[in-house]
């Protein structure tokens, strides 16, 4: 890619960049003017998206007022001798695009309220992120001006597709933000090279920014950056890989190694014992909303931490976890306490089919002698939690288990019982 634009930059033919969003179509651009004949003179970028036909008039030519008192230089005025980048040609409109083969194939234009026709001395070169063939034969775009703009066409690659530029393309943007001297290595980049890029560039500048705005070490490491992608929004969260997880039948854990690498919490791979239970969410609360992103960088406090440690912000957030180790239970679902707003539809449908297989798995219940007759049926209901609680030696959460409810519907239960 680098050796065409280097060769374009030699021509005085239009081109066009192609590529997704984000893989540095304005950068190439600005190299090839750069390193052109023309790089004494001016580099105007206009960008069509949201262009309307008369706005793009006035700014791709310009606007001479009736009385001639004032007037305003187009792009073309303005790129006069240098180059006019036009950023996203595929969005201007069916009148805009004729405007614009009209100028390519004279290479004259006549300002707004103008009489009088100017020359252009300009390069132009165009970009898209979108496919333009295609655009041609949907007739969205005109077969016409895609031959006269494309007479060099550059693709831009993906970073997907150049994984390997990935070290270098880093320490180009630490230099670039002025942490030249922070330290990078090829294992602290792991994550990186793992990573689904979707933003290309402008996802891994931010990634970037993220890991500095955060850290203050001099060493980055592979946990700073792995932090930096789950403050991503398009990236899956610690809290949504730990809630399918909990659907699954697993235990409710979180996965975030940045947290435990600040301290806020010990988080073992295990789940086992006291040490697993400290890698638990904790709080006296009976509420549990699930799905919540990691993204909000809540600290959270493990069992045994001072509270006076503990921010009081955080007290709000953490008053809405609690069992966070209870796989999602139908029961739960249809008292309206679990799965938050922002959990994924199929969660629900896969939490009845997990709640299904295991209400068959749990222990057979216990029998309930002399629940039938002319008992009412709140009676019925009474006898049974009362052996329900003899038969689990007094251990609530394992009867709330067996009978297929909460913790907080188990204690409702049982109200009014000797």
């Amino acid at each position: 890619m680098v050796h065409q634009l280097v060769a374009a930059s030699q021509v005085e033919e239009p081109v066009l960049l192609t590529g997704e969003v984000g893989t540095g179509k304005r950068q190439s651009a600005a190299s090839i003017h750069k390193a052109s004949l023309r790089r004494s003179g001016r580099f105007v970028t206009l960008n069509c998206l949201g262009l309307s036909e008369a706005r793009f008039e006035s700014e791709m030519f310009g606007v001479i007022s009736p009385n001639f008192e004032a007037s305003r230089k187009g792009a073309l005025s303005l790129a006069e001798g240098g180059t006019l980048y036009l950023h996203e040609v595929t969005e201007l409109s069916s009148r805009a695009q004729a405007l614009l083969v009209r100028f390519l194939e004279s290479g004259v234009y006549c300002p707004l309220n103008g009489a009088d026709m100017v020359r252009a001395n300009v390069r132009i070169v165009c970009s898209s992120s979108l496919p333009v063939e295609n655009m041609v034969e949907a007739g969205v775009f005109r077969n016409d001006l895609y031959h006269l703009i494309s007479t060099i066409t550059i693709h831009t690659p993906s970073l997907n597709d150049r994984i390997d530029d990935i070290p270098m393309l880093v320490a180009s943007i630490l230099r670039e933000m002025g942490a030249a001297d922070r330290v990078v290595t090829n294992a602290s980049i792991k994550p990186l090279l793992e990573h689904s890029f979707s933003g290309n560039l402008v996802e891994l500048r931010n990634i970037v920014f993220r890991v500095l705005h955060n850290f203050s070490d001099k060493e980055l490491s592979e946990e700073h950056f792995r932090f930096a992608l789950r403050a991503d929004p398009g990236f899956e969260t610690a809290f949504g890989e730990a809630m399918n997880r909990s659907v699954v039948g697993s235990e409710y854990f979180l996965t975030d190694p940045m947290s435990a690498a600040l301290g806020r919490v010990d988080r073992p791979k295990g789940g086992g014992g006291a040490a697993g239970a400290e890698g638990r969410l904790h709080s006296d609360s009976p509420v549990v909303a699930r799905g919540i992103p990691a993204s909000q960088n809540v600290p959270v406090r493990g069992r045994g931490q001072p509270e006076a440690a503990f921010p009081a912000v955080v007290g709000e957030s953490l008053e809405r976890f609690a069992d966070v180790n209870r796989p999602v239970r139908l029961a739960d679902m249809m008292d309206g306490e679990v799965l938050a707003t922002n959990t994924i539809p199929q969660v629900a449908e896969t939490a009845v089919r997990h709640s299904a297989s295991r209400t068959l798995s749990a222990p057979p219940l216990p029998p309930v002698p002399g629940a039938a007759g002319l008992k009412s049926l709140k009676e019925q209901e009474r006898d049974y939690f009362r052996q329900l609680l003899e038969y689990c030696d007094g251990d609530k959460k394992r009867a709330a288990e067996i009978a297929g409810v909460n913790l907080r519907t188990l204690y409702r239960r049982l109200e009014g019982l000797d």
